[in-house]
């Protein structure tokens, strides 16, 4: 079995062991727990979009093979350019965002899966009507 190691490098200047894959945020915060992310929108208004942008690197020496990706939770969306999977030392781009319909408070969850290794972010945010 293969291990991989990657480091969460956040725009902050703040740093976190994972796997593999080098994640740099561009925006918002992010906690790490392993391979694990917690995102954590915060509170904005229904009907608003909030995003969060990640560029994911092959920090490895041999090819990760692109799975699949996936998400969970009404209000959140995701889009990617990993389909091709990636050599060392490239990268991919991928967006997360929160899109909230109705007031209160939304979860959900993010993978994006290559057949070597995988990201999870546990997604969060709340939303209120304008007044």
């Amino acid at each position: 079995m293969k291990i991989v190691s990657a480091i969460l490098a956040m725009v902050l200047g703040l740093s976190a062991q994972a796997a593999q894959l080098e994640i740099t945020a561009e925006a918002n915060s992010v906690v790490n727990t392993a391979d694990y992310y917690r995102l954590d929108f915060g509170t904005t208004f229904v009907h608003s979009r909030l995003s969060q942008s990640y560029v994911l690197r092959n920090t490895g020496a041999t090819p990760l093979t692109f799975r699949d990706a996936r998400i969970w939770g009404s209000d959140f969306a995701a889009f990617h350019g990993c389909s091709r999977g990636l050599e060392p030392n490239e990268t991919c781009r991928f967006t997360i965002e929160f899109r909230p319909f109705f007031e209160g408070f939304s979860s959900g969850r993010f993978e994006l899966n290559f057949a070597e290794d995988f990201v999870v972010f546990d997604l969060f945010g709340r939303a209120h009507r304008r007044m």
